[in-house]
């Protein structure tokens, strides 16, 4: 096991780089965060919009996880 996990996939237009300079810093990590980002884009009037691409998600870091994966798709 470790300590990485997926978090699934982002598209974005080039356009939202133009918000990373006025997205704040996480008070806790220090760091600037996605949905922060998300956020200003959002607070500007942009359309934000989810799209389902999958029924499943496999989120794989150990053995157990790869064989019931494995599993999964063993029924197709």
């Amino acid at each position: 096991m470790n300590n990485i996990m997926g978090t699934g996939n982002c598209i974005f237009k080039n356009e939202i780089l133009s918000y990373i300079k006025q997205t704040p810093i996480n008070q806790k990590r220090g760091e600037k965060e996605l949905p922060d980002l998300i956020q200003c884009a959002i607070d500007d009037g942009n359309i934000i919009k989810l799209f389902v691409i999958c029924d499943n998600y496999f989120n794989i870091n150990s053995p157990e996880e790869l064989k019931r994966m494995n599993s999964y798709f063993a029924h197709y």
